[in-house]
């Protein structure tokens, strides 16, 4: 009975390690479209990303959770809260090979302080006239204090 035991347990750390290993980290690509310099923490905790991104710079992000959490971007000295959510799979792009493969998304920050999502096969910068899915262009979702 302890050689069973000892088989499943084996097992079982087999299938989680396996499950883990297939889980692609997620990357965000963010690009500045607005005439200004932007200040962006990305997540929150000790998981945040924070940086300065230049006007028509991109940054890339990652790995991060996406969907989680919550984006602010400071312009000038006021700043807007976002809440990014999954987009389908038409906006996300994989990128690499083999055990260096991850997912990608890519947004783009508007002069009126919209976000959108880039198609896989679009470059930035997008017209913000190109079709976007539901919950897209971001808009603030609620006033916040940039910390």
């Amino acid at each position: 009975m302890t050689m069973l035991k000892w088989t499943a347990f084996v097992g079982l750390m087999f299938s989680v390690f396996l499950l883990a290993a297939c889980t692609l980290p997620e990357y965000v690509e963010l690009y500045n479209n607005s005439s200004s310099d932007i200040s962006v923490r990305f997540g929150a905790g000790r998981d945040a990303r924070q940086f300065e991104l230049r006007s028509k710079e991109v940054a890339r992000i990652g790995p991060v959770v996406f969907g989680r959490g919550e984006v602010v971007i400071v312009r000038g000295s006021t700043p807007h809260t976002y809440r990014p959510k999954y987009s389908g799979s038409r906006y996300w792009t994989y990128v690499g090979f083999g055990p260096f493969k991850s997912m990608r998304v890519r947004l783009q920050y508007e002069e009126n302080g919209s976000v959108l999502v880039l198609p896989r096969d679009a470059e930035f910068p997008i017209s913000p006239s190109v079709e976007q899915p539901p919950d897209y262009p971001l808009r603030e979702a609620m006033p916040s204090v940039f910390q």
